[in-house]
């Protein structure tokens, strides 16, 4: 399930990369939603933490 996840966020990822647009500071909705998914699929991701970041979805870890 976590490579699942990995694969699925680099995905994401790159679309928003190919949406982001340097010379606008307006967010395009299609952003947002991609967003959202990236942080369910880190709420459901179980952890693995490498120099404070989560190899699997990017999730930097709680220092309490």
């Amino acid at each position: 399930m976590s490579k699942d996840i990995r694969i699925r966020i680099n995905e994401l990822s790159k679309e928003a990369e190919s949406l982001m647009d340097p010379t606008t500071f307006v967010l395009n909705p299609r952003i947002g939603e991609i967003n959202q998914e990236i942080e369910e699929l880190q709420a459901k991701c179980q952890h693995h933490f490498v120099e404070g970041m989560c190899e699997f979805c990017d999730m930097e870890a709680v220092n309490e």
